[in-house]
């Protein structure tokens, strides 16, 4: 990732449908790229509800070509928490 040049960063979040066919949601404002990508997406725009299973994969582009996507296959996977989660998860 480190070929791209910084004046063409930009992040965009999109949906993928049940259809194989994808949806923009909005342009991302706050990314940082050096040897860690950081995005900073309001949970509000996700769409996700509390308890569910969501699901998300990230991919980088040069030029609408992938050259990177985390991971390879498939997707990260997690329950979205709720405001019971801190206290669910909490260990001595």
């Amino acid at each position: 990732v480190q070929r791209l040049a910084p004046e063409t960063w930009s992040a965009e979040l999109w949906l993928s449908e049940p259809d194989a066919s994808y949806r923009k949601l909005s342009d991302i404002a706050s990314i940082k790229l050096d040897r860690i990508l950081e995005v900073g997406i309001p949970l509000t725009e996700l769409g996700w509800k509390t308890r569910e299973l969501a699901a998300f994969f990230v991919q980088i582009l040069d030029q609408d070509v992938e050259v990177e996507r985390h991971p390879d296959i498939g997707t990260l996977s997690l329950i979205v928490p709720d405001d019971l989660f801190a206290s669910e998860n909490w260990w001595v």
